[in-house]
């Protein structure tokens, strides 16, 4: 798994950032459900992360029901097509919501908000 694209800010928790990762990459279907994750000693090097933060990141997906590990055994994925839609929901949620609070920093009013996300939409037209 290529970890080289994933980028840290300050929207949150380094482990949050990396959980949201994992369920971008399992929207995108890139990963799926069975698939192996890393052991978390390797996940530590490729992210440059300390392994209590990958115990974390880890243990966050456990609670969310997103990963599967049994004792000595590998780590996987585990998905049902509800806890799919979960994450659709989700990310789009929060993806909308980060959008929406910075048009409204700009003083963007509703409707022309709408109207520019709709000739982006159709025409890929970036332009103000």
């Amino acid at each position: 798994m290529d970890f080289s694209n994933i980028r840290f800010d300050d929207s949150g928790p380094i482990y949050l950032q990396v959980v949201r990762f994992f369920k971008k990459k399992i929207l995108l279907g890139e990963l799926k459900h069975g698939d192996e994750l890393p052991s978390r000693r390797i996940l530590s090097a490729a992210l440059g992360l300390n392994l209590t933060t990958i115990q974390k990141i880890y243990k966050q997906m456990e609670d969310e029901k997103l990963i599967d590990t049994l004792p000595n055994s590998k780590t996987t994925v585990c998905l049902t097509d509800e806890k799919l839609k979960e994450i659709e929901r989700e990310l789009i949620h929060s993806e909308i919501k980060k959008l929406t609070d910075e048009l409204k920093s700009c003083n963007v009013k509703k409707v022309e908000a709408l109207v520019l996300v709709d000739r982006i939409w159709e025409e890929g037209n970036t332009d103000l």
